[in-house]
């Protein structure tokens, strides 16, 4: 049986500032650390695509993002 590495007490740090894990304990906070998957993007670059399916969720640690949604109207 594989052995789960300790989670990074940064992520259960960065997790416990998001309002939803807030009341969460440490060792529910560390069960989400362990799964969590840092990614690190560049500027401009596209995360997801509107209608793509769920592949997770992000917690955004460091810099910004922008949403965009997609209007059918048409201005004239």
């Amino acid at each position: 049986m594989a052995s789960v590495p300790e989670p990074s007490a940064d992520y259960r740090e960065t997790l416990a500032k998001v309002p939803i894990f807030s009341s969460l304990t440490a060792d529910e906070l560390g069960f989400l650390a362990q799964r969590a998957v840092p990614r690190h993007c560049s500027p401009g670059e596209i995360v997801f695509g509107e209608g793509e399916p769920c592949a997770g969720l992000y917690v955004v640690e460091r810099g910004q993002i922008r949403i965009f949604k997609s209007s059918a109207s048409v201005i004239r």
